[in-house]
């Protein structure tokens, strides 16, 4: 592959962090599609991590214990075809620990955009939550 003047400006490694907020017994769709420096999300990348905090949406944060689960998809759509990676705690007790999956894994992006698409919900009978989602990825070369 060659190199490019924006690939040699555009760091190598990125993280896309947002904050969403949901209620008890609902799944809330969201769409990462530019990093913390501003830069766009590739089509295709290699995840490094994602971490999940559940947090009251008060400055300053403050943890809230409840059981949710974080799914991402390789579409739009976000079809049950399209499931692409699932942290799921709903078999769990509550909790307020932050979670952290440091398992590396390639994301491509079936619909040919610069996004990642999820979800996240909150079990029915659990506490209402924000969290706030990090994702690591490193882009091709």
């Amino acid at each position: 592959m060659a190199l490019t003047i924006d690939s040699l400006i555009t760091a190598k490694q990125g993280t896309v962090q947002a904050d969403v907020a949901v209620t008890a017994g609902n799944d809330v769709a969201f769409e990462l599609t530019t990093d913390n420096a501003g830069e766009d999300i590739p089509v295709g990348c290699r995840i490094t991590g994602i971490s999940v905090q559940p947090h009251d949406a008060a400055t300053p944060k403050v943890a809230v214990s409840t059981i949710w689960r974080l799914r991402l998809y390789t579409k739009y759509v976000k079809g049950i075809e399209d499931l692409c990676y699932e942290d799921d705690r709903y078999l769990e007790p509550t909790s307020g620990s932050i979670g952290l999956d440091k398992t590396e894994w390639q994301y491509n992006n079936a619909d040919g955009c610069k996004s990642i698409y999820g979800t996240i919900g909150i079990k029915v009978a659990a506490t209402d939550a924000t969290f706030t989602i990090v994702i690591d990825f490193e882009r091709r070369r």
